[in-house]
């Protein structure tokens, strides 16, 4: 599980988050940068410690509008299909904004953070000490590059991977539907899981 998801999740609301523009053009997408979940961290108590430089890594925040749009093509998992090992979490608060985490089903926590190789997302862990208040990094692991584009489900074709489609999961019954607060799993948002597979 990404340790940024039960914290992050502690705001409810995300539009006082300060990202910037996505590379990948025409997408909707808007990146919230390393300091920027920093500083989001930081107004709930809790900190990150590392001596390995971080700040080029990142989280995905969008408009609730265009994320609708998006979830939308998903195509639905067949039902009783569990969670695929890793996908990407959407939060939506809500109140208009939605907030896109690198997920995985593995028991072990660690930060996760997407990263941008080649113009196509992948995904990094960072393990080290963790708590409720602050996580001391001490590796970080680049994940290996699989055929389809990691995150939440850009463009389909070339952009996402020869052959790739988009899959929309739901999080309700899940582990995960036990470690967010209420307002995500029964609140006015959507909170939902997407992989590209």
């Amino acid at each position: 599980m990404n340790w940024l998801t039960p914290q992050l999740a502690r705001l409810q609301y995300f539009g006082d988050l300060t990202p910037d523009s996505f590379d990948i053009p025409q997408t909707g997408l808007q990146r919230l940068r390393y300091g920027s979940v920093q500083d989001a961290l930081r107004s709930l108590g809790v900190s990150i410690g590392s001596e390995i430089p971080l700040d080029s890594y990142f989280l995905l925040i969008e408009k609730a509008e265009s994320a609708s749009a998006r979830a939308e093509h998903a195509k639905p998992a067949d039902d009783g299909r569990l969670l695929p090992l890793a996908f990407t979490l959407a939060l939506d608060d809500g109140n208009g904004t939605v907030l896109y985490l690198p997920e995985d089903n593995l028991p072990t926590q660690a930060l996760q953070f997407f990263d941008l190789v080649d113009q196509r997302i992948s995904r990094i862990r960072a393990d080290g000490g963790l708590s409720e208040t602050y996580a001391q990094i001490n590796t970080v692991n680049a994940q290996q590059p699989v055929r389809c584009s990691d995150g939440p489900c850009q463009e389909w074709g070339e952009a996402c991977g020869s052959g790739c489609e988009c899959r929309k999961y739901e999080v309700a019954g899940s582990a995960l539907s036990s470690v967010l607060p209420a307002h995500f799993i029964s609140g006015p948002g959507h909170t939902y899981t997407l992989v590209c597979e």
